[in-house]
């Protein structure tokens, strides 16, 4: 290592030579490195994503996220779990060991869920298991918000923004969350009911 400083002295042109060969493969290197914004990583994780409309986040988290965690509590390969009850949805996350494999992981959290669908209020759509994949995840989120009902903003957005959106270039799936929709309640007055079959009975024995 001491005769390293003798040599570049000694010999200043080969020495130059020498850094100007290794500026240039680097240079040369990194222009041809591929880059990704989004590299293929697999990341041993998984989420359920069960949507119950109209639930409050304690009814969800009691008829929906508490089952689902206790069915997949025995999935083998897990390091840790944690949920998320909200209003109108459940998310169930799951991480696994990073010498498991992903698809064997899903495959079995679908299976435990299988089992325990029945038990899941009917209201409630069917649980979507879905591997954590960087490459799926959202690149833009929009938030709409104005002077009007919800139920009108709600319109506005799956009417007219979402269509925008799904019209350009490029966008492979949208997702519209939150907002309200217009329902039709029906009440059951059965006093009223009874009183009028029975007047209507009453008039048909008199013919």
């Amino acid at each position: 290592m001491s005769d390293i400083p003798k040599i570049c002295i000694k010999r200043p042109v080969a020495t130059t030579m020498l850094i100007l060969m290794v500026v240039v493969v680097g240079i040369s290197s990194l222009i041809r490195i591929n880059m990704d914004l989004f590299p293929d990583i697999e990341y041993p994780a998984a989420l359920v994503l069960t949507r119950y409309d109209n639930a409050s986040p304690s009814e969800v988290e009691k008829l929906v996220t508490v089952p689902i965690e206790e069915a997949l509590a025995t999935v083998p390969g897990m390091d840790e779990m944690g949920s998320m009850s909200m209003f109108g949805y459940s998310i169930v996350f799951q991480k696994f060991h990073m010498n498991t494999d992903s698809n064997f992981n899903t495959l079995a959290m679908r299976e435990k869920i299988s089992l325990i669908e029945k038990a899941l209020p009917e209201k409630a759509e069917k649980p979507m298991v879905m591997k954590l994949d960087l490459k799926a995840m959202p690149i833009m989120q929009v938030y709409v918000s104005g002077d009007i009902p919800l139920e009108e903003l709600n319109n506005l957005v799956e009417d007219g923004i979402e269509g925008y959106f799904k019209r350009a270039d490029g966008v492979a799936s949208i997702d519209v969350m939150g907002g309200e929709k217009s329902e039709i309640g029906v009440k059951n007055y059965s006093g009223k009911i009874t009183r009028l079959w029975n007047h209507a009975a009453n008039n048909l024995r008199r013919f």
